[in-house]
């Protein structure tokens, strides 16, 4: 349920219990003094509908107290499975990667996972071998996917959001980008990524007036212009295809076509 349909249902349980909780007292104190036309029955009836509207209000805090305390005890299992130091299968995952075998990485670190399915952290190195080493944006993606279905510090899943937001922009998915973007902007502000994500949506949003502000400054100099081409080509990162032609209409200078052929774009 969202949290305005919550808040809604909170009210409107709150607003009948008090008013029928109120007339109750009201026909009961008529029927206690024999006031005329004061109705027992109908004393009976206002207390039914305190008893039920009570009652659901009781269902709406157990529900949410169970979805707190499962949050908890997630959130604590993932913090607790964090190694606080070296991890030897660790260590050796990494000296297997820089050694040039990343299958065999990604092998090593799927059994730590099996053996330890709290040390989510893992699920993110697996995810940069295959974006970085076998550049696989589709399988880092599908990684970081996995990773964010579970509770983990709110630090953690921004960051691994962010990387998966970079994706589908690389991917040519810029609806879902964007609505990741959104989330992390909206519910993980306070996190250094959700200031990245906040960023990003506005470089997303409107990134020709982005380019237009900031590259003509840029390659006034021909020390800025390596700046000026990195601006573009991330932007360009989370945009995809829909807005390619920026870079041949509003920019065509060499040096710029040029890093884009370095970067893949």
């Amino acid at each position: 349920m969202k949290a305005s349909g919550k808040t809604a249902a909170y009210v409107t349980c709150v607003g009948v219990a008090a008013s029928v909780g109120f007339c109750y007292w009201r026909e009961h104190t008529r029927v206690v003094h024999q006031v005329a036309g004061a109705s027992s029955g109908l004393a009976v009836l206002y207390l039914t509908l305190l008893v039920v509207s009570i009652g659901v209000l009781a269902i709406l805090c157990g529900f949410d107290l169970r979805g707190v305390i499962r949050s908890r005890a997630e959130a604590w299992m993932a913090e607790a499975g964090t190694p606080t130091g070296p991890v030897p299968e660790l260590e050796e995952a990494q000296k297997v990667r820089a050694a040039g075998q990343p299958l065999e990485a990604i092998r090593l670190l799927r059994e730590y996972l099996q053996a330890h399915p709290y040390e989510f952290h893992v699920m993110g190195k697996i995810a940069e071998i295959y974006r970085y080493d076998l550049h696989n944006d589709l399988a880092a993606a599908l990684e970081y996917e996995e990773m964010l279905k579970h509770k983990i510090p709110d630090d953690q899943w921004a960051w691994a959001a962010l990387h998966l937001a970079k994706l589908y922009g690389r991917l040519n998915q810029l609806e879902k980008s964007v609505e990741l973007l959104e989330r992390l902007d909206a519910d993980y502000g306070h996190t250094i990524a959700g200031r990245r994500a906040k960023k990003a949506l506005e470089n997303v949003r409107n990134p020709v007036r982005l380019l237009q502000l900031r590259i003509p400054n840029l390659v006034t100099s021909k020390e800025k212009r390596p700046q000026a081409a990195d601006l573009l080509a991330g932007v360009m990162e989370w945009t995809g295809p829909a807005l390619r032609q920026i870079r041949v209409r509003f920019f065509p200078l060499p040096f710029i076509a040029s890093s884009f052929a370095q970067k893949g774009f």
